[in-house]
């Protein structure tokens, strides 16, 4: 007996409803996974002292942002873990942070800019995750290493000044880094510093 047109029409389309469904379920997971992380993240970032910005790309309804969280629906961009440091204002002297490691920031992916200076970070080996990463700060850090960068093609800023940083080889090949500030007196311009 034949199967009828219309019975063959129902199977694709259950079956096409299943494939959608999966695809949905698999965007979900990963974006909510994405979120905790991002989340637990902030907190770590606000339980040392510090601070984080987010993007405000996406908007929500309000219920729906309170029930899921901006996690959910923004990136965070900016952070600061420098003590007595927000996003609009700059102390004369900053206090020395206790924060070394920073490996809770390595679900931060979208992030811009990271405010390191005044802390006991020496192992940037985390931030090379940070991929989106267009400005560092790492000034008064115990930073020495900087091989873990050569993979932030869109660094643009990197301060440097300060550290125990000695050979800037791993930057050759950064084209990207514009402004590179080594000592108190400015910022070098890229083709005013030479990198051996």
């Amino acid at each position: 007996m034949a199967t009828k047109p219309h019975l063959r029409f129902v199977r694709f389309s259950v079956r096409t409803l299943l494939i959608v469904l999966t695809i949905f379920c698999v965007w979900l997971g990963w974006t909510v996974e994405r979120a905790r992380k991002q989340r637990e993240a902030v907190e770590w970032v606000r339980e040392v002292g510090g601070w984080a910005s987010y993007d405000y790309k996406r908007r929500a309804p309000k219920w729906l942002m309170r029930h899921l969280g901006i996690d959910f629906f923004n990136d965070v961009t900016r952070v600061g873990l420098t003590e007595n440091l927000s996003p609009t204002a700059r102390p004369l002297v900053a206090d020395v942070t206790p924060v070394k490691d920073l490996s809770p920031l390595a679900g931060l992916t979208s992030l811009k800019v990271l405010l390191l200076q005044g802390t006991q970070v020496s192992d940037l080996t985390p931030v090379a995750r940070l991929t989106n990463l267009e400005e560092l700060f790492l000034h008064r850090t115990q930073v020495s290493d900087v091989s873990p960068l050569t993979g932030l093609t869109r660094l643009t800023k990197l301060d440097l000044r300060s550290t125990r940083v000695r050979d800037l080889s791993p930057l050759n090949g950064l084209e990207s880094v514009k402004e590179l500030q080594l000592s108190e007196r400015g910022p070098s311009k890229r083709g005013e510093f030479r990198v051996f």
